[in-house]
């Protein structure tokens, strides 16, 4: 009955996720240190026939995501395959084609990704929702370029005890079948080979010792290779078709082989420690890889085994190519997360490549149009301390080095030749700096050496330069040099501030103001008398804000109101107007506004979407018009758990497209774009308002895993009354 109900529960969650219909929204990603992140653990590494490297690995920012890395176009590129697949060991195989095939185990599922058809493609070979799967996986390819993979099923016995399986494509469509049913609780690192007769061979370590599996007699056979403790295991098959297994056994490393009928062993490294990972040359010299005090690399290529350190902290894996050079995939830790590193031998000498660097590209993003509707983006590389600049002006994207910075903060504006003004922080807490390529190439100056956190820039019609900043301050070149001065008192925290020029070329400011623990309040400030006057638009709450300006001079400002919803604020009517545009998004997030030639408000944001129950949400950007009369509400980007708007900024081109900067909790810079749906009205209030203009949600994956956990807890209390 248990089972039934969780069944039910799972299958009604599903079905009530919206249907991702065809997407308005496109996203993509324009600078990224690869995938920054958490990166590069779980690797394994292959060479296909050309030389070219290929590794797959998980990204555990969050909520773990599968990658692969090349450079069989010449220079490093990693893509992000699948989310999420937890603190999986990924297993990687090249075939006859030059096709990857990748393995990787996600808890409840053994899934597969593979470009053979030409485009990326991820499928479940095995479910089991209720003990689960375990997360080491191995995987091999036939001469028919058919895909086999070795792996483990808890069986729910007390003390986690598991089957050994293997699930094979070479029908045509995956089956599964057990090879081993007395594994017990000590799984560990196992690996699949194929011999000269495409005959299955699987290393692996069990509660009595290394065992060999193989279906060579047409069946499954096992034995015990060793009966000494292990806990990772790596096999290959030699030109003869012995084999080979690395181990990390009870005292270091070793090697055991059938080469001389029986098994035989010896050990490779006393102070070898775990994951060992070998590989065979075209001379059936043997090549392992391992962790002791970092990695090492051992090899029997002069008849004896000879040991050396490699850079590089955790869980190797190695391939050996046609010219018998050595390749080794690790994680290395550093900065703060984890990174991809990639090691090789090739040129006689160890050189090491940091292939997913630990970075932070996008923050503080702010983006602009020129006259030809391309986009021009500032943002930061916070790892590295830089200020950088993206275009597609050229027709393709190009980034490139402004200067240093250590700022999570950017403000970008174009003047009427096309030059590029940008006001930032040189550091948190520190001095304004503004950089331009009005020159040619890129000059920056200090404007203000003792406050320049959270700027806001704008240029006006005679191209002169003016900046908000600080705890309400206002810079300027109008008169030909910087000019500075303080507009307002100012609070001990002055968060958020933004600035917009009128026809008149008069500056109106927003900025969010408050002291430490108190509610703040949302503040406006003009030199249009003449004189600067402030005054508060929202004395309740008005974190995050942006504020534009309509062709009759009227202010519209977008900000986070009280309960954290997604308000806006006018004076269109001569007097400050307040509504909230998504009353849903309680944990609203950055926001930014632009108006369109029809002076109506575009503003995107960081919202919320998801049933609406507790733990059962996703961050998301949105984005919220009031073209129709009324607010409406879309989600912009909801297709990776990453993704969800952070350090976002709007503009509109002529054509009507949308333009939103962000960045990606993964280290990338991202630029979503999109032209809306016609306004709905027959829709409701915008508070209940959600498109199903969006990309495939992640929301099911939030789903899987609540009502995963939600299933086993009912079966196991259930298991407990028997």
């Amino acid at each position: 009955m248990k089972r039934a109900s969780f069944v039910l529960l799972f299958l009604v969650l599903l079905v009530a996720l919206p249907d991702p219909s065809a997407r308005a929204w496109v996203t993509e990603v324009l600078d990224r240190q690869l995938t920054g992140g958490n990166g590069g653990e779980g690797s394994a590494v292959a060479v296909d026939s050309t030389g070219a490297i290929h590794i797959s690995s998980v990204n555990q920012s969050f909520l773990y995501g599968l990658q692969y890395t090349t450079n069989a176009s010449g220079s490093w590129k990693t893509i992000l395959l699948d989310w999420p697949v937890e603190q999986s060991v990924t297993s990687i195989a090249v075939d006859s084609s030059d096709k990857v095939h990748i393995s990787y185990g996600t808890s409840h599922f053994l899934k597969y990704a593979t470009n053979a058809s030409g485009t990326w493609v991820t499928t479940y070979v095995d479910v089991d929702l209720i003990w689960g799967v375990s997360s080491y996986t191995s995987i091999a390819v036939d001469s028919a370029d058919k895909a086999h993979i070795s792996y483990a099923k808890d069986t729910g016995l007390y003390g986690a005890e598991y089957d050994l399986r293997h699930a094979t494509n070479a029908s045509g469509a995956w089956v599964t079948e057990p090879v081993d049913l007395n594994v017990g609780a000590g799984i560990g690192l196992f690996s699949i080979a194929v011999d000269g007769s495409d005959k299955l061979h699987i290393g692996y370590p069990a509660t009595d010792g290394i065992k060999h599996a193989t279906n060579a007699s047409g069946a499954w056979m096992i034995e015990t290779v060793v009966a000494d403790v292990g806990s990772m295991s790596s096999i290959v098959v030699d030109s003869s078709d012995n084999l080979h297994i690395g181990y990390s056994g009870a005292a270091g490393v070793k090697h055991a082989t059938n080469a001389s009928g029986p098994w035989t062993t010896e050990t490779v490294d006393v102070d070898g420690e775990s994951y060992a990972s070998m590989g065979v040359d075209s001379s059936d010299n043997l090549h392992i890889t391992y962790m002791s005090d970092g990695i090492k690399y051992a090899t029997n290529l002069t008849g004896t085994w000879v040991t050396e350190s490699v850079a590089g902290d955790d869980q190797p894996s190695i391939a050996v190519d046609g010219s018998d050079r050595v390749h080794i995939s690790y994680a290395t830790y550093g900065h703060i997360w984890a990174a991809l590193g990639y090691a090789t031998n090739a040129t006689g000498l160890w050189v090491t490549t940091a292939l997913d660097s630990v970075g932070n590209l996008g923050s503080g993003t702010s983006v602009a149009l020129d006259a030809s509707e391309k986009v021009h983006i500032s943002y930061c590389d916070e790892a590295n301390d830089i200020l950088k600049y993206a275009t597609n002006a050229s027709g393709a994207w190009v980034t490139e080095t402004v200067g240093p910075a250590e700022s999570v903060s950017t403000s970008i504006a174009l003047d009427d030749s096309g030059s590029i003004h940008i006001s930032y922080p040189e550091a948190v807490g520190a001095g304004l700096k503004y950089a331009t390529n009005a020159s040619g190439e890129w000059v920056t100056e200090t404007v203000d050496s003792s406050d320049g956190s959270r700027s806001s820039i704008a240029v006006d019609k005679q191209g002169k330069i003016h900046i908000g900043y600080g705890r309400l301050k206002y810079a300027t070149n109008a008169s030909g040099g910087w000019v500075t001065e303080t507009v307002g008192p100012g609070a001990q925290w002055m968060m958020y501030l933004s600035i917009a020029l009128d026809s008149l070329d008069r500056v109106h400011a927003v900025c969010s103001d408050f002291e430490p623990d108190q509610v703040g309040n949302l503040q406006y400030a003009t030199n249009a008398s003449g004189a600067w006057i402030t005054e508060i638009v929202d004395s309740t709450e008005g974190y995050y804000c942006s504020i534009a300006v309509d062709s009759s001079d009227k202010v519209h400002i977008s900000y986070t109101g009280p309960g954290d919803y997604q308000k806006v604020a006018t004076n269109a009517s001569g007097a400050w107007v307040t509504e909230a545009v998504d009353s849903r998004s309680d944990n609203a997030g950055e926001t930014s506004i632009a108006l369109d030639a029809a002076d109506n408000v575009h503003i995107s944001y960081t919202g919320e979407i998801g049933l609406p129950i507790p733990f059962l949400t996703q961050a998301a950007l949105k984005y919220a018009t009031n073209a129709s009369g009324r607010w409406e509400t879309w989600v912009a980007s909801d297709n990776h758990p990453m993704w969800f708007g952070d350090a976002n900024s709007i503009t509109l081109g002529g054509s009507g497209t949308v333009y939103i900067s962000h960045h990606g909790y993964d280290g990338t810079l991202l630029l979503t774009s999109g032209t809306p749906p016609p306004p709905s009205s027959g829709w409701g209030p915008a508070s209940t308002v959600e498109s199903e203009s969006r990309g495939a949600s992640a929301t099911t994956n939030y789903l899987l895993l609540f009502t995963v956990p939600l299933g086993i807890l009912l079966l196991w209390r259930a298991r407990s009354r028997r």
